[in-house]
């Protein structure tokens, strides 16, 4: 079976496609095409004006939705024409949309937000979409997040070697994976922040100039303050147990005036240095002992950044750190390629989610479909 993914991350950068040949019988899935896009500055900008919260009129929201549609039938095309197929020859594409807000513990009850138009992407690559995985699962009582690990479990599991799967889009997320891994044994959550302080900082010392620090340059000129940092270590998300999840919502504008006294090559240091220790905090706290002689293998946009994976393996240390692309999946690719065979699944009728790692009273499977006919 060939499928695609799309994936609209929480950095707002863009959107990542690729296409997957998935085996009938017990077997590796292989990447076959990927492609990543680019929000150009107007849809960036609405997009992260829609997540502050802020009102807003409801024709912008209806808009988000097709612009989140028109790059999803782009990027999964450019996928396509990378893999040698047309798209219309694929079996389904996995539609993550873009999150507009994400409260899995909302005081109105729990809630989350996933915007694209999937009939119009059904329409216009003639193919089955299967999209909004993530209100099955708060339906059952689970946070709807993290929805990854399931298809690491499905493509890195290890007969002999204990992993870790480390993914640094927005926010930072990791998903813990024994040696012969069963579902249940597998754990995940989402540490913390990774790119999105960043990137606000990088914007902010900048005057809106430049969407991130490129490369690390500016953080790598800083120095990171001790006390900014210990004050951002105890923000109470690291207290809370697993299952969790997070966002926009508490890791975005909220934790700028944290560094409003620091000068921006130092607060870009100290929030590199808050990833990163986020990341070893989190993991030494909620994952079990065996974890610390875990290879760990790292994807997302993060792991273009080498001040951060430098603060990652010092705070990681004396874990071996590798990028997913040892693993046949460049690192902006693998959440593309994660709903992939979430939608692989759906059409199967089989589980998608880990109720152990989501908090759901049961397994589920996840994703409305919409036939392309």
């Amino acid at each position: 079976m060939r499928i695609g993914g799309v994936m609209s991350g929480t950095s707002c950068d863009g959107v990542s496609a690729a296409v997957l040949e998935v085996p009938r019988a017990p077997g590796r899935p292989r990447l076959l095409g990927a492609a990543h896009l680019a929000y150009p500055h107007r849809v960036r900008g609405l997009l992260l004006r829609l997540a502050t919260g802020d009102p807003a009129p409801a024709r912008d929201f209806a808009r988000a939705g097709e612009e989140i549609a028109r790059f999803t039938v782009s990027g999964l095309r450019a996928a396509a024409r990378r893999a040698g197929l047309a798209p219309a020859r694929l079996a389904a594409v996995g539609v993550h949309g873009h999150t507009l807000y994400h409260g899995p513990r909302d005081p109105g009850g729990p809630v989350t937000w996933q915007a694209a138009n999937w009939s119009r992407i059904a329409a216009e690559l003639g193919v089955t979409v299967v999209g909004d995985f993530r209100p099955r699962d708060v339906a059952a009582g689970g946070q709807g997040a993290p929805l990854a690990p399931w298809a690491h479990w499905r493509l890195f599991t290890h007969p002999r070697e204990p992993r870790l799967v480390l993914n640094l889009g927005g926010i930072a997320n990791v998903t813990w994976l024994p040696a012969r891994a069963r579902p249940g044994a597998v754990r995940a959550f989402d540490t913390g922040p990774a790119n999105m302080v960043l990137d606000l900082l990088a914007a902010r010392a900048s005057g809106g100039r430049s969407r991130l620090d490129r490369d690390g340059r500016l953080a790598a000129r800083g120095r990171v303050h001790p006390g900014v940092l210990a004050r951002l270590l105890r923000h109470p998300y690291f207290r809370r147990r697993p299952p969790k999840s997070t966002g926009r919502e508490m890791f975005g504008a909220a934790l700028l005036p944290a560094f409003r006294t620091l000068r921006p090559a130092d607060a870009l240091a100290t929030a590199t240095a808050f990833t990163a220790r986020s990341v070893a905090a989190q993991v030494g706290r909620w994952l079990p002992p065996a974890a610390r002689r875990a290879t760990v293998f790292v994807g997302g946009g993060g792991t273009r950044n080498p001040a951060l994976m430098r603060s990652l393996r010092g705070a990681l240390a004396p874990r071996t750190i590798h990028p997913v692309t040892v693993l046949g999946f460049p690192p902006d690719t693998l959440e593309a390629a994660c709903f992939a065979l979430l939608a692989e699944a759906r059409l199967r009728g089989a589980p998608n989610v880990l109720p152990a790692v989501t908090g759901a009273r049961h397994a589920v499977c996840a994703g409305m479909i919409v036939p392309a006919r």
